[in-house]
């Protein structure tokens, strides 16, 4: 029996089209990672129906001694998460590592489950050297939450690739990035659970 999914807002019946949540550190006009996830909401909708997740500045500073439940923001943006058939993190290196606001959605993540068992990929768009650095970080909390890592990327994009409306203004780094969404994609969800870091919230 065919099933209506609607996350925030966008619609999934019979599992077509699949729905992947777009996390992107950064909605900076000129930002690489966010003109990504631009392209992609309007370039692959033949593929998949792209949401753009946009509660990450939203989400509390995590504190894993915190007793009072979820806060809303957080409960919203795991029932996104949960809802969807993949998530794609499209993200730049910065200082070595990850943005905050991408660290501090893993950490929810990792506490409370809601990247557990999910297909989830990531296009890095840095053009930096330590591109290799902030990799490693994603994947090892991504290995952390449980997430079904079946995608990792790099695309490098420069900001003289962005146009002024913030978009990809190459359509063979647009071809690039489907065609990464698309191997997402090609992977069969997971039936089994994926083991994740045993820390969580405390009762």
């Amino acid at each position: 029996m065919s099933v209506l999914r609607v996350v925030d807002g966008y619609q999934s019946f019979g599992g077509e089209p699949p729905l992947v949540v777009a996390v992107t550190s950064s909605w900076r006009i000129r930002a690489p990672s966010g003109a990504l996830v631009r392209s992609l909401v309007e370039s692959s909708r033949d593929l998949a129906t792209v949401i753009p997740l946009h509660t990450l500045r939203q989400l509390p500073h995590f504190d894993v001694s915190a007793r009072s439940g979820l806060p809303p923001p957080v409960r919203q943006t795991g029932a996104m998460i949960e809802g969807a058939d993949a998530v794609l993190f499209c993200v730049a290196e910065y200082a070595e590592g990850l943005p905050a606001v991408v660290g501090n959605l893993l950490e929810w993540a990792i506490a409370y489950g809601f990247l557990s068992g999910k297909r989830v990929g990531w296009i890095n768009v840095a053009s930096t050297a330590h591109v290799g650095l902030a990799n490693e970080i994603l994947d090892r909390a991504l290995r952390f939450a449980g997430a079904n890592i079946v995608l990792r990327a790099d695309l490098p994009v420069a900001a003289t690739q962005v146009s002024p409306i913030g978009r990809l203004a190459d359509p063979k780094v647009v071809e690039a990035a489907i065609a990464a969404l698309a191997e997402l994609l090609a992977t069969p969800p997971s039936d089994r659970p994926h083991p994740r870091h045993p820390r969580g919230p405390r009762p």
